[in-house]
């Protein structure tokens, strides 16, 4: 239960929710997720950091750059089934 408690509260952010639907379909660098996200680069950096901590994302190198990705992309699919759950009970 514990587990399930630690997803959850790494995902109780706008920031954190956003960089894993960004990631759903594509590898981005720091940079393009900052741009797509639209926070700096330090901030955007924290949250990977946090996320991959959690490990919700998974990275790789290439060179000086740092590529990320879901470590399970059907965390997305369970989102959206929340997103769907979230509309039939408050009918929006």
């Amino acid at each position: 239960m514990s587990e399930l408690v630690n997803l959850y509260a790494a995902i109780a952010s706008d920031t954190r929710l956003k960089i894993i639907f960004a990631l759903e379909k594509v590898e981005l660098c720091v940079c393009d997720i900052s741009h797509v996200i639209g926070l700096s680069i330090p901030a955007t950096s924290h949250q990977l950091k946090y996320l991959h901590e959690q490990k919700i994302l998974k990275y790789r190198n290439d060179g000086k750059m740092v590529y990320y990705s879901l470590h399970n992309k059907r965390l997305v699919k369970i989102l959206r089934e929340n997103t769907e759950f979230l509309k039939s009970i408050t009918g929006r």
